[in-house]
């Protein structure tokens, strides 16, 4: 296992939708355990993370 960096600090990626698309089929697709595990162990929130990525998306195009 990766040891999480303890650093809260932003950053700024550019990513195209599709790849943010697959990122957020990525997090619904794994076992809900496995997502929770990974995001308590580097100490974020899988549903605010979620929402951030959609929020990157055009309205006319986001997920439900």
């Amino acid at each position: 296992h990766l040891k999480p960096l303890m650093i809260d600090q932003t950053t700024t990626i550019t990513l195209k939708h599709s790849q943010i698309r697959f990122v957020m089929d990525v997090l619904m697709g794994c076992p809900q355990g496995f997502t929770k595990q990974c995001s308590n162990m580097h100490k974020v929130d899988d549903a605010e993370v979620y929402n951030q990525l959609k929020n990157c998306l055009p309205h006319d195009t986001q997920q439900q």
